[in-house]
């Protein structure tokens, strides 16, 4: 989404002021619902990011997940979040939200570019979008949508390692309203490659464990070279519900312990998986330091 590769166009007159602060100057990307612009807030003198509806996807309907995402966003703040800055409504009603303008490229670039990681390198990323999770999952909020393409790489002066940055709460789950969250319980949003099981199969009692499932994921793609599914939607889906999980083990034998935490976070079976951060935290923080001694996939009773 913030791609700082992308192809600059101008859809808008530069001359026109978003919210009377914001000038526009291209697209930097897009999703199923926004489109990312390049922005210079003219108020604070500054680059910005600024997201839109995309054009066709602007009902009273949709209006309601922007608004849900923004609200989710906005109450997050940490530095392994994307960060807002500002919103607000343009007189025909569409909202819009502005974010930090980051430079650097998402880990899905990275990742077909750069095929393997040494352990060290991806547990390095895990453990910052762990942190960004704990503090979105702190606020009530499930993320739901955990995947290279909404990780981001984000450059530091120094040329220090890069900052690892969560994006984009478009599907995200707020259980801070209760049992029941009225406008993301009816929409079935987000990656199917990165989803659990259960959440494929319609489930909706779920809490965190899907984020932690999804870095499961993430691991195995850094770690391995490859995606963990292939094939088209149809194939992935079916492979989930009735398959297995590969292992990290057939392809990197030599990463025993790093084997058994994928495992772990990717079981078909939840109430074998992590329950929280800091408990896939611990074990990654131990895989940093002595592999060998992690501990095995646990056993059912």
């Amino acid at each position: 989404m913030y791609d700082s590769g992308a192809t600059l166009v101008a859809p808008y007159s530069t001359r026109r002021l978003i919210g009377g602060r914001y000038e526009l100057y291209g697209e930097i990307g897009r999703g199923g619902f926004g489109i990312v612009y390049e922005a210079f807030d003219a108020r604070l003198l500054r680059h910005v990011a600024l997201k839109l509806p995309r054009p066709g996807k602007f009902s009273a309907k949709s209006l309601r997940y922007f608004a849900r995402e923004i609200e989710c966003a906005a109450r997050v703040q940490h530095r392994n979040v994307c960060r807002v800055l500002d919103a607000g409504v343009l007189d025909d009603g569409r909202p819009f939200v502005v974010m930090e303008r980051l430079q650097g490229e998402t880990l899905f670039a990275f990742l077909a570019r750069r095929k393997t990681w040494g352990a060290s390198a991806a547990i390095d990323i895990a453990l910052d979008v762990l942190a960004g999770l704990e503090a979105i999952h702190a606020q009530g909020i499930v993320h739901r949508d955990v995947k290279p393409g909404n990780v981001f790489l984000a450059e530091r002066p120094g040329g220090d390692r890069p900052i690892v940055k969560l994006l984009d709460f478009g599907s995200c789950r707020d259980r801070s309203v209760g049992a029941a969250d009225p406008v993301s319980d009816r929409r079935c949003t987000g990656t199917p490659a990165y989803m659990t099981p259960e959440r494929i199969r319609g489930a909706r009692d779920l809490g965190s464990e899907g984020d932690l499932y999804a870095v499961g994921v993430l691991l195995y793609e850094m770690l391995s070279g490859r995606p963990a599914y292939e094939g088209d939607l149809r194939q992935i889906v079916h492979a989930i519900v009735r398959g297995s999980f590969p292992r990290l083990r057939a392809v990197r034998p030599e990463l025993i312990g790093l084997d058994a935490i994928v495992a772990r976070a990717t079981s078909r079976d939840r109430k074998l998986r992590y329950g929280s951060v800091a408990e896939l935290r611990r074990d990654l923080e131990l895989a940093r330091d002595r592999d060998d001694e992690l501990p095995t996939l646990p056993r059912r009773h």
